[in-house]
């Protein structure tokens, strides 16, 4: 059984889903399997991906929104860490190798997350951002309240911690990576590599950029003070 689940959602990213595939594939770490989720593409990405041969599980559902494509990619799953990469995004080589290396440390966290860079469509970088280090539970609470600080591409989770809080929340379009932090801070600690471990692209179909993202924020954080009493 592989140690490392990497889960790839997938939706009408064929410009960029074969270079994500192909940082999934060349981690240092090689204790891994790569399950690309369509989540009802109508581009030609999944045509983009035979040339992947068994390298990769490929999953394909009706349109149902991230959520609900990393939901099917963990259930399906056989590792006992989860990575979600997005379909846009790019590992660099050493990162869940140094991830692994964390979460070993520090056995009782339940999430691991890195800095990243930030890059155009092109792929060049434009810019490197930083997550604060969170050193105990009630910090990591404290910080997501002010805002989502964790980029979750970057993440490496544990099945012992989502058997615990629960998946995504489908019914969240946007911003489920959000709730499921802080449902998920409210009983493990996390673990920050400060290092720049992956690309994050930036591009007018980034789903951050679209109108109701606040509103959905403003909804999780509502519920996450009545979980965390507050």
């Amino acid at each position: 059984m592989p140690l490392v689940s990497v889960i790839i959602p997938l939706y009408n990213q064929e410009e960029y889903v074969e270079e994500a595939v192909t940082s999934a594939l060349a981690q240092t770490f090689k204790d891994l399997e790569v399950i690309v989720v369509d989540d009802g593409s109508t581009d030609g990405g999944v045509a983009r991906l035979v040339r992947f041969g068994n390298r990769i599980r490929l999953i394909r559902k009706p349109h149902g929104g991230t959520a609900g494509a990393l939901n099917v990619g963990i259930n399906q799953a056989r590792g006992e860490y989860i990575a979600w990469l997005s379909a846009d995004d790019v590992f660099l080589p050493n990162k869940l190798a140094l991830q692994v290396q964390a979460m070993r440390k520090r056995p009782d966290a339940g999430l691991c997350y890195t800095d990243w860079y930030i890059i155009d469509k092109y792929g060049r970088v434009i810019g490197q951002m930083g997550s604060p280090t969170l050193p105990t539970r009630e910090a990591a609470v404290e910080a997501l309240f002010q805002g989502c600080c964790i980029n979750g591409s970057t993440v490496l989770m544990t099945r012992t911690a989502l058997a615990r809080t629960g998946l995504f929340n489908e019914a969240y379009r946007q911003a489920h990576d959000y709730d499921l932090w802080l449902r998920m801070a409210r009983y493990f600690p996390f673990v920050h590599v400060p290092l720049p471990l992956i690309k994050y692209r930036w591009h007018d179909r980034n789903l951050s950029r679209e109108p109701d993202a606040l509103a959905y924020n403003a909804e999780i954080l509502a519920n996450a003070r009545r979980l965390h009493g507050r």
